[in-house]
């Protein structure tokens, strides 16, 4: 009996669709190394992986003498930075600068926090001078003390702008998170999952 696949793959495409409206960011990072690449093309299903990370000298010269807490991106994007401002106030808290080294194949994210006191955070070691930053307001902490706010560079002039292709998402977007750790995958796991059931059903209709 042949059985027709297009009810089930219109139930994945309409979970694919209905999930995106509540996915906003393919990265998280946060301030103590805990990011995440939601769209890493070789991990296993739901296609997410750990964003690596380091604690070393300041690549772009912004802190000297400290170690500061860099994130590795798997593409090269536009240079720049973008600060952080707390509801309310005018100094920065929180700033994530897109650096390219000369020659480089892929961007870096280096995460800058103010200091709280003395054990603070991996990226607790104040904020460089910038020169010319993109300012966006800090989410307000939700009923667990959490601080989650979303960059989405959609312009080749914003930094973190990527112009190549991209699996799933228009533009690529960040999580950023203060002071707590990342959440684990949610909807955007059942996106991927849906993709790749997606990708089966053609590979089943070809043979």
């Amino acid at each position: 009996m042949k059985t027709s696949l297009k009810p089930l793959l219109l139930s994945v495409l309409t979970l694919a669709a209905s999930t995106v409206a509540l996915v906003a960011q393919p990265f998280s990072i946060d301030e103590n190394g805990n990011g995440i690449d939601y769209l890493d093309a070789v991990a296993t299903p739901p296609f997410t992986a750990p964003l690596p990370f380091t604690v070393g000298p300041d690549p772009s010269g912004g802190i000297a003498g400290a170690p500061v807490l860099i994130y590795t991106l798997p593409y090269l994007g536009t240079a720049g930075d973008v600060g952080l401002v707390e509801p309310g106030q005018s100094s920065l808290s929180d700033l994530i600068r897109f650096y390219n080294a000369p020659r480089a194949n892929h961007s870096v994210i280096i995460f800058y926090s103010d200091i709280d006191g003395p054990n603070g955070d991996l990226a607790d070691v104040g904020i460089p001078y910038s020169a010319n930053l993109v300012l966006i307001n800090e989410a307000a902490a939700g009923a667990e003390g959490n601080s989650i706010t979303i960059w989405t560079p959609n312009n080749p002039a914003q930094p973190g702008y990527y112009g190549g292709p991209r699996p799933v998402y228009s533009f690529f977007s960040f999580s950023i998170i203060s002071d707590v750790p990342v959440p684990e995958p949610g909807a955007t796991a059942l996106l991927l999952s849906g993709a790749g059931i997606w990708f089966g059903i053609r590979g089943l209709r070809r043979r």
